[in-house]
């Protein structure tokens, strides 16, 4: 994962990347453009401590946005966040006999920990909403000092208008395949329906929504991955 700094607003920007042997030589990748968002309305943060997935530009706080807080203590106030609304599910999955014999289990090919890493997805996508300057399609906008909860709507209060990338439906799809059915989760089904909450990918140059940690999709993941950034 690597991170540019000092860049313009709103440029076009061409990148060649570049690795070296430990033999000697290398190779020269093929250039790739990419453009920068257009306005402070989402401010990029990475390396959370419990929603370590979390790669991408989040709607940005008032706060922020006048001076009057850190960039840690932004990326403090939405990872403690998307950590406490864990803890209530940690409880529930722990009434769940995730240890004992195969055929008393509630899945014989899915685990608790595969239920667990499901659901930490799902949640820090739909507490952590991914931000964008760009009017795209799937993309929900969302005027200033609102977003998709109370805690973006009081706490962070965005200071301009912006668009969620809202999270891929596979997203929630996951946590009713991996998770006991006694938790009772349900996902929309019909497209007029997803589209209120998640969306999906359509491999455009652009993510048209946000899964945790992809870097499957060379044409809309956010992280670029490689030996060397020249």
């Amino acid at each position: 994962l690597y991170v540019i700094n000092d860049l313009e607003a709103n440029t076009t920007y061409t990148a060649v990347l570049v690795e070296n042997f430990s033999s000697g030589g290398g190779v020269i990748y093929e250039s790739f453009s990419f453009q920068t968002l257009s306005n402070e309305g989402c401010k990029l943060i990475y390396d959370l401590e419990f929603c370590g997935d979390v790669a991408y530009s989040v709607p940005n706080s008032e706060s922020l946005y006048n001076g009057d807080e850190t960039l840690r203590d932004f990326k403090v106030k939405y990872d403690t966040y998307a950590k406490n609304a864990y803890q209530n599910f940690t409880y529930a999955l722990q009434q769940i006999a995730c240890d004992t014999e195969l055929d008393a289990r509630y899945s014989p090919i899915r685990t608790c920990a595969d239920c667990a890493s499901s659901y930490k997805n799902w949640l820090c996508a739909v507490t952590i909403p991914r931000c964008s300057s760009r009017n795209l399609t799937g993309y929900k906008s969302w005027d200033k000092e609102d977003g998709r909860s109370d805690f973006i709507k009081e706490e962070i209060k965005p200071p301009v208008e912006y668009f969620e990338i809202l999270p891929c439906l596979n997203v929630c799809q996951a946590i009713v395949r991996d998770c006991p059915s006694d938790f009772g989760f349900s996902c929309p089904e019909k497209n007029d329906t997803v589209k209120n909450s998640y969306y999906w990918d359509l491999f455009g140059e652009y993510a048209s929504c946000n899964y945790m940690g992809d870097t499957l999709l060379s044409n809309s993941a956010s992280i670029i991955q490689a030996a060397t950034f020249l």
